[in-house]
């Protein structure tokens, strides 16, 4: 199980800081995950649908371009397709595998762009809109990337996002550190990524905050579900076996219920549009 590790030992604050492997390694993460992630991205898929619903509420929805960022398999243009939404979807990933005609719903996207969100290959004011579904939350710098999809919209153009935010993974996160682990995501809090989607020029955000309580058999079904969407993407050692068994066992003895061992995703899904300033 490649969670990240800096012993089952005292820890200083710095090795507590999420530390994000090099997009080479991300993209491998997730391309050899692209087979599995389906079976276990129900999370994903349920914010897909969510956001697939308020796209189709759009007065405006079969307008021009999208780009789809972090578009992996395809699955949220597919979800628009089946939703009547008509407007050309463009897919971007990072990864290769989930891209290929193998690995993607290719009669959905048109075309798919293997490219990375931070360095985005398009002319600027030339889409409608931006869609991007639990990918934000694995970025160094937000902002940057915001900044960058805002270049690539036309005036008024929209996004549409989803986005894990601080209290996301609390359980997981609270054995983590009483284990000396540093977290597996950077959540942000609610309040500062509002603020930042106005620093990179976005206006008028409407949203919905989805608390969700996901319950397994024990804790380790959680552990591979996480690593089964590619989400290992950060540094550190692997567990050994008996540092994992006694990972899960702290797991479950602090937070097992009568309906299983939870882990709880707090994800923000809304809209808004690019502002009419500099």
């Amino acid at each position: 199980m490649a969670l990240p590790a800096h012993g089952l030992s005292n820890s200083h604050e710095s090795e507590m800081q999420v530390k994000i492997f090099p997009k080479r390694l991300i993209a491998r993460s997730f391309g050899r995950k692209a087979a599995t992630y389906g079976r276990y991205a129900t999370v994903q898929s349920e914010l897909v649908r969510l956001l697939v619903a308020k796209l189709a509420r759009l007065p405006d929805r079969d307008r021009g371009a999208w780009i789809d960022a972090g578009c992996g398999a395809g699955t949220l243009a597919e979800q628009c397709r089946k939703a009547g939404i008509s407007s050309k979807i463009i897919g971007l990933d990072i990864a290769f595998e989930p891209l290929s005609a193998k690995g993607r719903l290719a009669r959905s996207l048109s075309p798919a762009v293997q490219a990375d969100i931070d360095d985005l290959p398009f002319k600027c004011n030339s889409f409608d809109g931006v869609i991007t579904a639990s990918t934000l939350q694995w970025l160094v710098d937000p902002l940057y990337v915001l900044r960058g999809i805002t270049g690539i919209l036309k005036p008024e153009g929209f996004l549409a996002l989803s986005v894990f935010v601080a209290d996301s993974f609390m359980e997981l996160f609270t054995i983590r550190s009483h284990f000396g682990l540093s977290n597996i995501l950077p959540c942000i809090e609610l309040s500062a990524f509002i603020t930042i989607l106005d620093e990179a020029g976005f206006t008028g955000f409407e949203y919905d905050l989805l608390r969700k309580k996901v319950y397994a058999r024990n804790a380790f079904a959680h552990l591979k579900s996480i690593s089964g969407i590619g989400g290992t993407a950060v540094t550190g050692k692997r567990l050994t076996r008996m540092e994992l068994a006694e990972f899960c066992k702290e797991y479950e003895t602090r937070f097992r219920t009568d309906q299983g061992v939870p882990l709880t995703y707090c994800t923000l899904i809304g809209i808004c549009r690019k502002g009419s300033g500099p």
